[in-house]
């Protein structure tokens, strides 16, 4: 009788603990019961419209240029020069009118009554004032935790210094569009007149050229940018993203250097 209670109460501990090991193991944090596997990375797109004749955008391309030093892989920085501040006393000689062009799309998108600098657009899927540091690293880390399906290879290479070949295969990018951007690394302008008269402006990852195709959910195809006259190949990178036609959410980001 006694060894006969003694087997019964070990079978019964054993069941409990292993009961409660598989209950453990149900609710660790961060692991789920059939959950999806992850096929990439999260990751940020943040595009930034600027302008050296508005005063309120110094203070944004400064941030800007602190969060691309802080994330090197993930974060994707990008400054559009807009070129509607251009009448009002110094002419931005980054800006052009297809980016403001780009900004009014994220207006209508963002049912925005107006658009403004400096505007920080993130992913396309959120925008805030460039500007405002809190609002800006919250958006970023809420993307950063969106793992997504789409990706991105890339390659750019120069032959004469003048041209960069940019290879790039897209995978499950469905229908969308690719922007290729040749960016300009770092950039120092002594501003003469306008708001921010006297001051010397630093900016980083300005774009300088950007070409956008239409892609297919899988493509491999290549595209031509120029370098601009006075810079180098060193002096340049190329950062790729896809969006979708019809939300212009990001869906897939890469950047390379130029060999």
């Amino acid at each position: 009788m006694n060894t006969a209670r003694y087997n019964i109460t070990a079978t019964a501990t054993l069941l409990f603990a292993l009961a409660v090991n598989i209950l453990f193991m149900s609710y660790v944090p961060g692991v789920k019961k059939n959950s999806p596997a992850v096929t990439s990375k999260g990751f940020a797109v943040v595009e930034l419209f600027t302008s050296e004749g508005c005063s309120s955008c110094p203070a944004a391309d400064a941030l800007l240029g602190k969060i691309s030093k802080e994330y090197k892989d993930n974060v994707f920085v990008l400054g559009f020069h807009v070129d509607y501040w251009n009448t009002l006393g110094w002419k931005d000689a980054f800006s052009d009118e297809t980016y403001s062009e780009r900004q009014q799309q994220y207006g209508t998108v963002f049912h925005l009554k107006s658009i403004y600098t400096p505007q920080a657009v993130i992913n396309g899927a959120t925008e805030c004032t460039g500007s405002d540091e809190d609002k800006l690293r919250a958006a970023i880390a809420k993307q950063l935790t969106h793992a997504g399906a789409s990706a991105i290879t890339l390659t750019a290479k120069s032959e004469d210094g003048k041209t960069v070949t940019v290879v790039y295969n897209t995978l499950n990018a469905g229908d969308a569009v690719i922007n290729v951007a040749l960016v300009q690394s770092h950039a120092t302008t002594a501003v003469k007149r306008g708001e921010n008269e006297g001051h010397v402006l630093n900016h980083v990852n300005v774009v300088r050229t950007i070409k956008t195709v239409a892609v297919t959910s899988n493509t491999t195809s290549k595209v031509t940018l120029s370098i601009p006259p006075g810079l180098t190949v060193k002096d340049c990178k190329v950062i790729a993203y896809t969006q979708d036609k019809k939300t212009l959410q990001v869906t897939a980001a890469a950047g390379t250097g130029i060999q």
